[in-house]
């Protein structure tokens, strides 16, 4: 039931707030007795009276003439009296500054210890209301009509009642331990404990293998850090398994993301086992449906149309992707229905597969591929591709012979002249150039490296075969290699900026030939007001300085300083913040 509130007493040493001096009715106390007894004081009321209650440096109590008395501790002189409907045959407990006592009229009272206001009353109509118990927040309040009532100690409200002991039979003080009432009604005894209640809900009903379902619920009364087990059985089946442990927070909901692994029909619920304070609890059931997710293959051929005993690349993806799924790749005939396998292929973890295919004969073909699915995934199968396969022509034609015969010439020819003519200069080295030398550090500004193959005296040599110039930036995105064609003497790659200000250096390679360098400059972006030239920050849509939004218009004019082109009507550059007035 929580924690038990005992009053907070300023001027009583040794308070004894509610009959039997504790919510366990020990009658036991710390304080020291009379060793040599005499009267102190005395006050007479109007009606018999039952046991005092003391705290705040008062005595509470009330009485058959229908009043309930606060006196002073010391004096014994009357401090407040309040009037009840009817006799008071029970004793008053006192907490959190407040008197709690009920009268024959029906009522339970909460008056203010200090004056003896009314805080609330609270009508149980029952005839007789019997003693009371204050704890965890509340007013425990036993009844001629043998109910026990659960009142909030601010407000009067009722939190619980519950039916125990017969009409008129009478009951006892309860006394509250370890998170039980204890009360006897009649000739029984009973112990009473706070129920629990426990909910479960799912974010879908319905869902595929792979998603993700949000399992939600509370448990009431909340309880912080309570272990919730939430279980799973398959529909049909009579064993639960645990799915998992979870727990509630301050408010007592819980929340558990699963992701099916399987299909099927499930059925989930959660259970408490309960503590000391309150009985174990379990939830509805919930059903939910998981289907297998749908897969998509795909398929593409490098050509459409081939020769017999050339090269086909067959290619696709499997979605979602799979490491080592088997894909089938079958054929059939234009014509025919019935497919036949061509061959198995694996993907890998991409789910992208591949196979390179020779057609052995003629005709016209169709090309699928198809996967059998997994445990959570249905089955797929791409669109057929349509292929045409013709004979191979001829290895040598007459017309071909002829043509070897004068390229025999020819080259007999060539190389008779390159035998006698002077021998050209080779390159031997690289040049680098870049344009622009400097850009914008944002990531995406570029310049062009331009790579020229160079002689010994530095001139441009055009390249006798097929270059391979590999390119190293020390910041900033550049290819890897790019080929300079036999006969060019020069390549251009493009540079992209990183956000890192500084100076890159450029370095390009090739075999056989000396390396080339170049720097570039990554520097700041600024962004300058074309009103009134200040900078402002490059994402901002109106100037902080002067409020103007940037100008735009169809007609346009270039920054004679730094040449950025911008609106015609603009006062300041947007790049450089040069001013535009003549």
């Amino acid at each position: 039931m929580g924690t038990f509130v005992t009053a907070q007493n300023q001027d009583t040493e040794y308070p004894w707030p509610m009959f039997l001096h504790d919510l366990e009715h020990t009658s036991y106390t710390d304080s020291p007795v009379p060793r040599i007894p005499t009267v102190l004081w005395n006050y007479t009321m109007g009606g018999t009276s039952w046991g005092p209650v003391v705290a705040y440096g008062k005595v509470f109590l009330g009485s058959a003439d229908k009043k309930v008395y606060a006196l002073d501790q010391m004096t014994g002189a009357k401090i407040w009296e309040f009037a009840t409907g009817n006799a008071i045959w029970v004793s008053p407990a006192v907490a959190n500054g407040k008197v709690f006592i009920g009268s024959t009229d029906g009522k339970v009272y909460a008056l203010d210890q200090s004056n003896g206001a009314k805080i609330w009353e609270f009508n149980i109509g029952a005839g007789a209301v019997l003693p009371s118990t204050v704890a965890d927040g509340m007013v425990i309040v036993p009844s001629g009509d043998g109910k026990i009532y659960a009142l909030h100690q601010s407000n009067g409200s009722k939190v619980w009642d519950i039916t125990i002991g017969g009409s008129g039979e009478p009951g006892t003080y309860p006394a509250i331990a370890d998170g039980k009432i204890y009360i006897v009604f009649g000739n029984t005894l009973y112990a009473i404990i706070s129920r629990s209640t426990l909910t479960i809900s799912l974010s879908e009903t319905r869902t595929n293998v792979g998603s993700t379902i949000i399992v939600n619920g509370r448990l009431s009364p909340a309880r912080l850090n309570a272990s919730i087990t939430v279980q799973r059985r398959r529909e049909g089946e009579t064993t639960w398994g645990t799915l998992a442990l979870v727990l509630t927070n301050a408010t007592g909901h819980y929340s558990y993301s699963w992701v099916p692994d399987t299909a099927g029909s499930f059925e989930l619920r959660s259970i408490w086992e309960g503590n000391a304070y309150a009985l174990a609890s379990q939830s509805s059931t919930q059903t939910i449906t998981v289907e297998l997710s749908p897969s998509t293959l795909t398929m593409s051929v490098s050509q459409t149309r081939t020769n017999i005993g050339s090269t086909v690349t067959i290619e696709g993806n499997l979605s979602p992707a799979r490491s080592g799924a088997s894909i089938i790749i079958q054929w059939r005939r234009g014509g025919e229905t019935t497919w036949s396998t061509l061959t198995t292929v694996t993907t890998d973890a991409a789910g992208h597969y591949t196979y390179a295919w020779r057609p052995d004969a003629e005709g016209s073909f169709e090309l699928r591929a198809y996967w059998q699915g997994d445990a959570s995934t249905l089955a797929g199968q791409s669109d057929a591709q349509l292929i045409t396969v013709e004979p191979s022509p001829p290895l040598i034609t007459t017309e071909l012979l002829i043509a070897i015969i004068a390229v025999a010439g020819v080259a007999a020819a060539a190389i008779l002249y390159i035998m006698r003519r002077p021998k050209k200069p080779k390159p031997s080295g690289l040049r680098l150039t870049a344009n622009p030398k400097e850009i914008f550090a944002d990531g995406e500004s570029t310049s062009n490296i331009t790579v020229e193959l160079v002689d010994a005296q530095g001139n441009q040599i055009p390249a006798e075969r097929d270059t391979s110039v590999s390119f190293n930036a020390t910041d900033g995105r550049i290819v890897g290699s790019i080929t300079i064609p036999k006969g060019r003497s020069s390549a251009t790659v493009i540079l992209t900026s990183s956000t890192k200000i500084g100076t890159i250096s450029v370095k390009a390679s090739a075999r056989g030939l000396m390396d080339a360098r170049t720097e570039v400059i990554f520097k700041e972006k600024k962004r300058y007001c074309m009103y009134c030239g200040r900078r402002m920050p490059l994402e901002a849509k109106i100037c902080p300085s002067c409020g103007n939004a940037p100008p735009s218009g169809v007609d346009t004019k270039i920054c004679k300083n730094c040449g950025t082109i911008i609106p015609e009507v603009a006062r300041f550059c947007r790049e450089c913040g040069a001013s535009q007035t003549q």
